[in-house]
């Protein structure tokens, strides 16, 4: 049986930010702070130079596209399983942190990719001191019913020795983990019935566990991804994942890719038009009131003489 493992560097040939991270400038103080908000705003306003950007840069650089896309092609007929490394996060719909999807092209791409081998494909993530699992699944139906057809699973893991709850500021982390939560699947742990969110805010580190299936029969493989916090204890699974799937209904659009919870979504948008309305009637209602208070030009004003 066969894994295989793709390292992709996505720092070293990243366009920047939409708006440019101040993140990395040491004589800004709280400058990753300054860059969550602006990414933030970018994503939320979906502003209309972020759009031109994101089409003429990305993530990978070209040579590390054809490398990455040649090998994967090469090596997806006889790989069960495809692990895929990630410095950060391809599905997440959070804008506050560094991800694929503030390059919309380059993570379409990706997924396009992705979904064209054969087998299980993983993504593993990190640096966003949490864990969490997302999730890409289209649904399509078969004769026997509705199945998974599309299923890309991405577990982040982040970190062993910090977590986002530990800066001043780190009562926003969950509050904002809430906010955006499409990208997430619902998990099932220690019987319980219903789904709770899939993230984890402490410190942690994750486990695959590779299943071959009973006298190596390949129906039966499949592989398990835990998180586990700093005592060991299983805090969040994918549960057991098949590594074999039919190819045939896995295919996936351009509209399917674009259907996928994204970061750059304008979820701002109706605020920001909101905010503009209150203040075009405020300064409306403000020069209409300094028009009738002018003095008229023609009336003589008598002063009383003593």
């Amino acid at each position: 049986r066969k894994t295989t493992v793709y390292f992709l560097d996505t720092r070293t040939f990243r366009s920047r930010h939409c708006i440019p991270s101040l993140a990395a400038v040491k004589f800004v103080p709280l400058g990753s702070v300054i860059s969550c908000v602006t990414r933030l705003l970018s994503a939320g306003l979906k502003l209309p130079f972020c759009s031109w950007r994101k089409r003429k840069y990305g993530m990978l650089g070209e040579e590390q596209w054809e490398w990455f896309e040649n090998t994967m092609m090469n090596d997806h007929v006889d790989s069960s399983l495809h692990i895929v490394v990630s410095s950060v996060q391809v599905l997440t719909t959070n804008p506050v942190v560094e991800s694929w999807g503030h390059f919309d092209m380059e993570r379409s791409r990706l997924i396009k990719l992705l979904s064209g081998v054969n087998n299980r494909v993983v993504l593993l993530s990190g640096d966003v001191h949490f864990a969490e699992i997302s999730r890409a699944l289209r649904q399509g139906i078969h004769v026997e019913g509705t199945i998974p057809t599309y299923d890309i699973v991405e577990v982040t893991s982040s970190g062993m020795t910090h977590s986002c709850e530990s800066p001043f500021y780190g009562f926003l982390c969950k509050p904002i983990l809430f906010a955006f939560s499409d990208h997430r699947q619902k998990h099932k742990l220690n019987g319980s019935e219903e789904g709770n969110e899939a993230f984890f805010t402490n410190r942690n580190f994750g486990v695959i566990d590779i299943d071959w299936g009973a006298n190596q029969n390949a129906e039966d493989a499949s592989v398990t991804i835990n998180v586990h916090d700093v005592n060991g204890n299983v805090v969040l699974s994918t549960g057991s994942l098949p590594l074999i799937w039919d190819k045939a209904w896995r295919e996936i659009s351009a509209l399917e890719i674009e259907s996928i919870p994204k970061v750059m979504s304008g979820f701002l948008l109706p605020y920001f038009v909101r905010v503009v309305e209150v203040i075009s009637i405020c300064l409306f209602f403000l020069v209409v009131i300094i028009l009738l208070r002018k003095p008229n030009p023609g009336r003589k004003v008598k002063k009383k003489v003593r």
